[in-house]
């Protein structure tokens, strides 16, 4: 296989000495540099007292590497940075890595290729608003103003789009993360699906774009999200028990779900909110 991943640099080291077991592990090519600024600060805090800065790539890196701290594990890890789910899976089925440092959908897996760890998101956890400016979420009051609006998103995030999709909403594909923003402000779209904050009005401000929530309406995710381990690796095992071992901690604790609490992607005040689903049949039914 070609080596067509983004290698950085070994970006943290818990405790590490030169007997000490490499992980390498992969998750999202836009978000290596701020956790890579986040390690250099701060190293692997306790869940509880990090900044999680709103960022749920760099809270899944703190669950991830808190996990392996609890287990007792003494390693090193080597971060790379991929653009997509496929191919981070693919780096982790062939031993190119050795797990995901991100949660990845259990429908995007073949479960007898890969190890799948103990659940981040449990099924039907994990939501999204449809956010806009300030200035246009007056505009949308029903569902059919929904409908017509151009809603922003990326085809390779098969679950929004599926749903969005589900939903009837219009969608525009936008290949880079950053570019939805200016898109948005630009006027080229009016919704893109985010994960809720937890600020009192469920603002976020990404690239200093502040924007809103549509209120009373929400995505909610028929599925759960895991860590991968690949089983190409003469270290598969250890890693796996590891990790099972340290999330069986955090979850007992309620480090993983206070976790998610704290960035708002579980948050009890869009409780009543309408799921978006499909006309004429169960919400979701055709992807469960």
């Amino acid at each position: 296989m070609k080596l067509w991943l983004l290698m950085v640099a070994t970006l943290f080291s818990y405790g590490a000495t030169a007997k000490d077991t490499v992980f390498r592990v992969g998750t999202y090519e836009d978000h290596v540099p701020a956790i890579k600024r986040f390690i250099k600060l701060h190293g692997c805090p306790a869940l509880g007292e990090a900044a999680l800065n709103e960022n749920q790539i760099l809270a899944e890196y703190l669950i991830f590497c808190n996990a392996l701290k609890a287990s007792g594990i003494s390693y090193e890890l080597q971060i790379s940075g991929l653009p997509v789910n496929s191919r981070i899976i693919d780096a982790v089925k062939s031993g190119l890595l050795h797990a995901s440092m991100v949660g990845i959908w259990v429908n995007e897996v073949e479960a007898e290729d890969i190890h799948l760890s103990a659940p981040l998101f449990r099924e039907n956890e994990f939501e999204k608003g449809l956010y806009t400016t300030r200035q246009l979420a007056p505009n949308f009051t029903s569902l059919d103003t929904i409908r017509n609006a151009i809603t922003l998103t990326n085809e390779n995030w098969h679950m929004d789009w599926a749903l969005l999709q589900c939903a009837g909403l219009r969608l525009l594909h936008v290949g880079l993360y950053e570019n939805m923003f200016k898109m948005l402000s630009r006027g080229r779209g009016e919704l893109l699906p985010l994960t809720f904050s937890g600020k009192e009005d469920f603002e976020r401000d990404p690239f200093e774009q502040p924007l809103v929530p549509v209120a009373g309406f929400k995505l909610v995710f028929p599925d759960s999200t895991h860590f991968l381990v690949s089983k190409q690796t003469p270290q598969s095992e250890a890693l796996q028990k590891a990790l099972e071992d340290g999330l069986k901690k955090l979850r007992e604790g309620g480090e993983i779900k206070d976790t998610y609490i704290r960035l708002g992607i579980i948050n009890p005040r869009v409780a009543d909110w309408q799921p978006l689903g499909c006309a004429g049949t169960a919400p979701y039914q055709h992807l469960n």
